[in-house]
């Protein structure tokens, strides 16, 4: 037995080897020319048979699927919702002119991002069919899917023919991942701020009529100023003030020069998942949030007090990115100078960024990335605990950081 092992280990190089180049088809190629060869050094005719018959099986194994899949169309369209580390099924739409069969669906053109789970297969397409792609979500964004890729290796499965196929497009919409929250300083109901009384926008309190301004994304479709919208070509909507409930400013830094780490595990994708989990504990405890991500595209989620997370906030959570003209200071600066009534700030920043201002007359939440956690992955840095420092509660988080345990903890 001991001898039989020793003999095994001695061939498994070799053994491996021809399992990684010598494929079916190169096996089946070189038994032709041996028996072709032997065939002409001895004239035998059933040798010659055996060859035809080979070379014919490999013809059929190569053109049977191109010739299949030729008028093959695929349609995928509309838009379709995956979180972070999710899977999701694509319901698709096959079509064919001709005859194909044991076609598999793939995608393809996001590799890091979107990988699939388990293709679609059908075994038999002449003419409309349907089927199921699985796939697994790696990297929140946005994606257009405007190309599949079909594989088969009908008849014989000694040779597996691909296509891309071009489809009519669909939307992919990632969004990101979410943790639960406890809670956060500062916005507990009954905590005055440092400079009085709590002045938020909200749907669902008492509340009094402040004026009015254009329509943000975001905002209560029964608040829009119908004769004001007529008058300026444009949607205006009523705002109100409501009092004594707490409210949040959420700062995101978009400067790409604060983004660190590679893809997913940046300080700016991190930031997000913190940011909309922060949304999603504001949704739940009655707490008006104002959103501010200053990208090039610069959005601005408004969510009052009452109001629940919809898609269309995680739609454009998945949309950011961080390729911001300004600088952090910048954003934050105009952002406070723009919504100077909230009281409670987040704001996302390096622990060795210097060039964040204290937040002066505000409650601040301060998130502070340690950079080399990000820059080397598997680093030995001691975990950081919150700290308080007057009216600032900073949070230390490195990369990897289980993020409801981080803000689970005491400040």
């Amino acid at each position: 037995m001991t001898q039989q092992t020793d003999l095994t280990q001695a061939f498994r190089p070799l053994l491996t080897w021809l399992s990684r180049h010598v494929t079916t088809q190169y096996f089946i190629a070189g038994m032709t020319t041996v028996l072709f060869l032997v065939a002409w050094n001895r004239g035998i005719a059933l040798l010659y048979g055996m060859v035809a018959l080979l070379i014919a099986i490999l013809a059929i194994s190569y053109l049977l699927p191109h010739m299949g899949m030729r008028k093959l169309s695929v349609r995928l369209s509309g838009t379709h919702r995956c979180q972070h580390g999710g899977t999701l099924t694509f319901p698709i739409q096959l079509n064919s002119g001709s005859a194909c069969r044991h076609i598999g669906i793939s995608l393809d053109a996001f590799p890091d991002a979107i990988v699939t789970e388990r293709p679609a297969f059908v075994s038999y397409v002449d003419g409309d069919s349907s089927a199921n792609l699985r796939v697994s979500c790696h990297l929140r964004g946005e994606y257009r899917i405007e190309q599949l890729r079909a594989c088969s290796s009908y008849p014989f499965g000694i040779h597996r023919a691909c296509r891309e196929v071009e489809c009519n497009g669909a939307s992919l919409l990632v969004h990101p991942r979410l943790f639960p929250l406890r809670e956060l300083p500062y916005l507990g109901s009954s905590m005055q701020s440092s400079f009085g009384e709590r002045s938020v926008h909200s749907i669902n309190h008492y509340e009094d009529y402040a004026g009015a301004r254009e329509y943000r994304h975001g905002d209560n479709p029964r608040h829009i100023h119908w004769a004001a919208s007529a008058r300026h070509r444009s949607l205006i909507v009523r705002e109100f003030e409501s009092h004594d409930l707490p409210a949040l400013l959420i700062v995101v830094n978009c400067d790409p020069r604060d983004n660190v780490g590679t893809p997913p595990n940046t300080s700016f994708e991190t930031g997000i998942e913190i940011a909309a989990s922060m949304m999603q504990y504001a949704a739940t405890h009655g707490v008006a949030v104002e959103l501010v991500a200053d990208g090039s595209r610069g959005f601005n989620l408004s969510l009052p007090a009452g109001r629940s997370l919809q898609d269309n906030h995680l739609d454009q959570f998945a949309r950011m990115r961080a390729d911001a003209n300004r600088d952090y200071r910048t954003q934050v600066d105009m952002a406070c100078r723009r919504f100077a009534r909230m009281d409670t700030i987040v704001t996302f920043s390096l622990d060795s960024d210097e060039s964040v201002p204290a937040v002066h007359g505000r409650q601040h939440i301060a998130i502070r990335f340690e950079r080399r956690s990000f820059e080397q992955p598997g680093v030995n840095i001691r975990p950081g605990e919150p700290i308080r420092r007057g009216n600032t509660v900073i949070y230390p988080i490195r990369c990897g950081d289980a993020l409801d345990r981080v803000f689970d903890a005491r400040h």
